[in-house]
């Protein structure tokens, strides 16, 4: 990501079928931060939504269309370098490529962690 007082802010895309939750962070974020936010409901959405201006993903790992784990492995196949966040009710099971996962929170997550684990990967 650039630097400096010039540089365009982060872009977050947050990537979950539960749209409550979702929207929330969203909003959140868009509120406390100068971060691009971007929503994803499925994994084929993320996939799709990933271009070179995504700084971070966040992923939850139970999605409809792909799951979060075929995001992860399908990651290589686009131009994406930036960070992944995995949100999950569920505790890493060996499922997932966690050689390409930043962090790996359970749910339930506050904001304020979220954006706090967000911020160590957007500098």
């Amino acid at each position: 990501m650039a630097s400096g007082p010039h540089a365009a802010p982060a872009t977050v895309l947050l990537a979950d079928d539960n749209g409550v939750l979702r929207e929330s962070f969203a909003y959140w974020l868009t509120q406390r931060t100068d971060w691009t936010v971007r929503e994803a409901a499925d994994g084929r959405e993320a996939v799709a939504s990933l271009d070179a201006a995504v700084d971070v993903v966040v992923l939850d790992r139970d999605m409809p269309k792909l799951t979060g784990d075929e995001v992860v492995d399908r990651l290589h196949e686009t131009t994406f370098s930036g960070a992944v966040v995995v949100l999950s009710a569920s505790r890493p099971d060996g499922g997932l490529n966690e050689d390409c996962v930043d962090e790996y929170l359970l749910k339930p997550v506050k904001c304020e962690s979220l954006a706090a684990v967000l911020s160590t990967h957007l500098r």
